[in-house]
């Protein structure tokens, strides 16, 4: 849940900017060609960030990945709300670097993150409802609440607000975190607990099995001298009878003579 929150208010920061930074560039006086040209960088940011995705994935969390999209977010939108002040609304260009982060990044791993949490066979369905949080539900908040406070305040106070969202919505995103972690934290002591437990009966019942072992092998040794011994009486036995059978045999032959 947290991480769909989080794509939402990634969508709210790209329909914020999306819906209305033309509207705005206008009332400062920008041409058709400042505009097209906004557009044409922000797709040339987007490559390196898509390139270099793989790398970033591989030493930092997702969650931290995000983190620096949100951050990056309210620092674009703060940047927007300065343009008045620099008199000319070229100024926009350096802004619309950015994009590379607050777009590529943060979808880009985003999409990453969805794979790698899909159930098996859900990949598609966990996708689907990332892409509905950013550009549904995300992006239609963006725009609702941008176009009512722009329609109030005006273009540089609709941005400010907007960045304020994205720093309230970060700080409800952390929170969210330690709850979960909070939630994961008793089932992990458990699972501890019972490996300590296991670990400490372990030599309890080596102990055990070696007195058991020990018990069995003196009863089978007990149980060999026996028999031996019945061998040996039987063995002496078999003598004196055969003792008394030649015995009577030469008394037999001196009666004859």
């Amino acid at each position: 849940l947290v991480f769909f929150f989080t794509a939402c208010l990634l969508g709210y920061g790209f329909g914020a900017i999306d819906s209305f930074l033309f509207v705005f560039l206008q009332q400062l006086g920008a041409t058709d060609t400042l505009m097209g040209l906004t557009l044409t960088i922000t797709c040339a940011a987007e490559v390196p960030v898509f390139q270099a995705q793989g790398w970033l994935m591989a030493r930092l969390p997702t969650h931290t990945l995000l983190d620096i999209t949100i951050a990056t977010y309210a620092v674009r939108m703060l940047a927007y709300a300065t343009l008045p002040r620099w008199g000319t609304p070229w100024a926009v260009l350096p802004v619309e670097v950015l994009h590379g982060v607050t777009f590529g990044l943060g979808w880009g791993v985003g999409t990453s993150h969805c794979k790698r949490i899909a159930p098996p066979g859900l990949a598609a369905s966990v996708q689907a409802v990332f892409q509905g949080a950013y550009f549904g539900a995300g992006y239609g908040a963006g725009a609702l609440v941008g176009g009512l406070v722009s329609q109030r305040a005006g273009y540089p106070t609709m941005y400010c607000v907007s960045a304020g969202v994205m720093a309230a919505g970060w700080v409800l995103i952390r929170a969210g975190r330690v709850w979960a972690d909070a939630q994961a934290q008793p089932g992990a002591s458990k699972q501890r607990r019972g490996h300590h437990a296991k670990a400490d009966l372990t030599p309890r019942l080596e102990a055990a099995a070696a007195a058991g072992a020990a018990s069995a092998g003196a009863a089978t040794g007990g149980g060999a001298a026996a028999g031996a011994g019945a061998a040996a009486g039987s063995a002496t036995a078999g003598a004196a009878a055969g003792g008394a059978g030649a015995g009577a045999a030469a008394g037999a032959g001196l009666l004859t003579d």
